[in-house]
Formats: C-alpha cells, structure tokens, sequence
C-alpha cells in the first residue's frame, strides 16, 4: 500500500485567475490569490482542488463546495483550519504546510473523510480531532524535511478502526509510545521513522504480526556506505541506536539482534 503522495502535485498548470477555465472541470488548480476565486462554485462538476498559498483574507473568500471529494493545500497560512467548512463531503485531504494553526478543531466534522495528510504544522501539539475521524482509511502525520513534527501523544489514533495505512515520519512524540497500533485491527501497513524506543518495535513485533512494517525487525540495511570497506551498513532499529557495518562489525550486530529478540519474547 502507498499513500497518495502524487496528489500533493498539481495535474494542470496553476491558475491565476479562474475566468479562463472552462466551468465543467473536475478538477481546478489555483492560487489563493487567484483571480475570481469566490466562483469556484460555478464549478459544478468539480470533484478536486488543489490549492497553494492561502492565506486568512484568501480562505474566508472561497465558498462552499458540497461536491468536492478531494482538497489538497500548500502552504495554508491561517491560525485555524476554517476554510474545511466549505468542504463539508470531503474524502481525502492534504495540507501540505501549516505554521499558524495551533488546533485542528475543524477536522473533527469531516465524518466522510477517507485518506488524510498533514506535513509541517510546527504549532500542533494534540491530535484528539484525528481520533475522531473513525472512518479513516489512510493517515499520514509528517514533519518537515527540516523541522520534526512534536506532539504530546498518538494515543487518539487507537480510535481508528477502519485505518488501513499509517505514515508517521520525521516526529517527535513526548510519551514515546507506539502502543495504539495494538488497538488498529484493520492495520495492513505501518510505515514509521527510527524515532522510537526500540522495545516499542519489538513489542509491535509481538503483537502485531498481521502489520507489515520494516521496523519490525532488529535493524535494516542502508544506503550508508562503511568508510572502512564500503559495504553497506545496517541502521539498527531504536532511537539513538548506531549504524553497524556488518562486515566490519559482525558480533556487534548480533548483540543488537539478539537484544531484540529477547525484546519481543518479553513482550506482554
């Protein structure tokens, strides 16, 4: 399974000014200082939007749209997520950046939404919303390429029982724990960056033998190359934990190996 990453790119060109589109498109792609941009309702066939660079002014002008399925948002520069309420039938959305809002309140009344991203939101710290969204099928929680995204915990996401795909990657989570995905029977992939414990991999391991995850293993080989022999090394699995060449350093991937075996058999 893939999370749709290819819809944070636009199909068409990006409009600056909507008169010139033809109004039976079904899908649009504009600025948010687009021309004309209060029109988008006369859009009628419209099924997708893709936004960039929204700012307050520019949210408040776009109007209500019950027939859009997918909404995706660079660069939305607004201190809450106000402009989802003209998007009441959503099933899939992206925001691609966000370093103003400090709650995602608005999230919570998306019941039909299937498929949700969010990337660089710096100001957020609770995720409670996410977990209301039951109807989640894929999720992906990321921070930047420069900067982590810091929550408080990802325990709300236990609620999601009909999610199938879980992305989280570049994050730093303050109670450290993966324990929730337990709770996620319907889970087919996780796909995690090395920024927990490792007994929190070795006891999803464990207990979730049903979830692919490369994660579940002792370590993973790596593109890194060794500046003694030029193998490549192995990322053993944990936060903080060391690359190994194996090659140069056999016994001491077996002691990393072996920890995490008896992790897994130790976990209750």
């Amino acid at each position: 399974m893939q999370f749709p990453f290819e819809l944070t790119k636009s199909e068409t060109a990006v409009s600056d000014d909507l008169s010139q589109l033809p109004l039976d498109s079904r899908y649009v792609a504009c600025f948010g200082k687009a021309k004309h941009i209060t029109a988008l309702d006369k859009f009628t066939a419209l099924r997708s939007l893709w936004l960039s660079g929204v700012n307050e002014k520019q949210a408040a002008l776009v109007p209500k749209m019950d027939r859009v399925e997918t909404l995706v948002i660079h660069d939305l520069r607004t201190p809450t997520l106000s402009i989802l309420g003209s998007f009441p039938n959503l099933r899939t959305l992206l925001i691609w950046g966000n370093t103003k809002a400090t709650k995602l309140t608005e999230l919570s009344a998306l019941k039909s939404l299937r498929v949700l991203g969010l990337e660089h939101f710096p100001k957020i710290r609770n995720i409670d919303e996410i977990g209301s969204l039951e109807g989640l099928e894929m999720l992906c929680l990321t921070g930047s390429m420069d900067t982590a995204l810091k929550l408080d915990t990802l325990t709300p996401l236990a609620n999601l029982k009909h999610l199938e795909l879980l992305h989280i990657t570049n994050l730093k989570v303050a109670d450290e724990s993966l324990s929730f995905v337990e709770n996620l029977r319907r889970l087919k992939e996780l796909q995690v960056s090395n920024q927990f414990p490792t007994e929190e991999y070795a006891a999803l391991k464990a207990k979730c033998s049903q979830v692919k995850c490369t994660h579940f293993a002792p370590y993973i080989y790596s593109n890194l190359k060794c500046d003694n022999c030029g193998a490549d090394q192995a990322m053993v699995i944990g936060k903080r934990k060391p690359f190994v060449c194996p090659s140069c350093s056999p016994l001491k991937l077996e002691k990393y190996q072996s920890q995490f075996e008896n992790m897994v058999a130790n976990a209750t």
